[in-house]
């Protein structure tokens, strides 16, 4: 059951990135990926430098978490800026369909 449900929902989010096109749906990969690397790799530091966040019982999670959350905005912020609300970059269609799917 709960495979079929994944095979569900991972189809509904193909549909919804092949409506977003190639270059939107790899710009959002990018900056998921830059958000996951800084979450995991500033975490130590971050409960180095902040003790009582280290005292929690879940505060690696909390931290891994906060840091995802405030990078993915900054960097989708910076990236809907700079790239995706001024450039439309047309690509095929095949291409559209299976690279941003």
């Amino acid at each position: 059951m709960v495979f079929w449900a994944g095979i569900i929902v991972s189809g509904l989010f193909v549909i919804w990135a092949i409506r977003k096109g190639f270059y939107e749906t790899w710009v959002m990969l990018f900056n998921s990926v830059i958000a996951i690397y800084l979450a995991v790799f500033l975490r130590p530091t971050i409960s180095e430098f902040i003790p009582a966040v280290a005292d929690s019982t879940y505060s690696s999670a909390m931290v891994v978490l906060l840091v995802f959350l405030a990078a993915y905005a900054i960097l989708s912020g910076l990236s809907y800026i700079f790239f995706t609300s001024q450039f439309d970059v047309p690509f095929p269609v095949v291409l559209d369909y299976i690279g941003s799917g």
